[in-house]
């Protein structure tokens, strides 16, 4: 695999003009995989769990992957929504632990809320419409999939009909993952809905994306500070290493 150099993972703060005119203020950090930086997935938990789940600030899983940079991942059940009670911090995604070696909701992956999945390797980002079709392999440094795909093939594959109407209307701070070939874009848009997530991704010409966990949960961190958050506790995230 190609040596790390330290130009290979750069943050950004960028405005983006979206279609229609739009304009949005995004923190973006990127990792060219094909300079040696490796894109890891973690887990607080190392088997898949359902209730009183472990969670962690995200500077913490940096710091034990021996870090650069990293976002929080998937959605999961905050403890201070009252709808989680006996579910706190649990997560249905589908996810490769790098510390432990497991996947975790791999039973998940067929499901139609499964979404999409980044599965990366030395030197290599793919991209799985469907999760099911991903043969697991341990020969991997990071899988996660999360909902709902915002952009497949450069195209933004939204349909609104999908999310609930909190995610359509209400401008928050929205995550991503997307690539363009094999460099690795961890994005938070600030005052941003969903579609308009997809929009600003489209306008950024990246080839796929996904939306992540945002608002009360959004952390990016780069370097040693927090660009965006840090927000509340994460059970999972995207953490770029040498």
């Amino acid at each position: 695999s190609p040596s790390f150099s330290q130009t290979s993972v750069e943050y950004s703060q960028r405005i983006v003009t979206a279609s229609g005119g739009m304009t949005y203020t995004i923190d973006v950090i990127t990792a060219d995989l094909d300079k040696g930086v490796r894109a890891l997935t973690i887990a607080a938990n190392e088997q898949n769990c359902t209730s009183d789940c472990p969670a962690s600030p995200l500077v913490d899983f940096v710091q034990r992957l021996g870090g650069i940079a990293g976002i929080n991942g998937t959605y999961f059940c905050p403890p201070d929504q009252l709808h989680c009670a006996g579910q706190r911090n649990s997560f249905v995604s589908f996810l490769f632990n790098s510390l432990s070696g497991t996947f975790l909701n791999e039973e998940k992956r067929t499901l139609q809320a499964a979404g999409g999945l980044f599965v990366f390797r030395p030197g290599s980002i793919t991209f799985f419409l469907n999760p099911a079709n991903f043969a697991p392999d341990k020969r991997i440094t990071g899988a996660i999939a999360s909902w709902p795909i915002i952009i497949a093939g450069g195209k933004n594959v939204l349909d609104p009909n999908l999310i609930d109407e909190h995610q359509r209307m209400t401008p928050g701070t929205r995550g991503a993952l997307g690539n363009k070939g094999n460099t690795l874009y961890l994005i938070s848009a600030r005052n941003a809905t969903i579609p308009d997530l997809a929009r600003i991704l489209q306008a950024m010409e990246l080839e796929n994306g996904i939306n992540i966990d945002g608002e009360g949960s959004s952390a990016l961190y780069y370097r040693g500070t927090y660009k965006v958050g840090p927000g509340r506790p994460v059970p999972n995230a995207v953490i770029l290493a040498p």
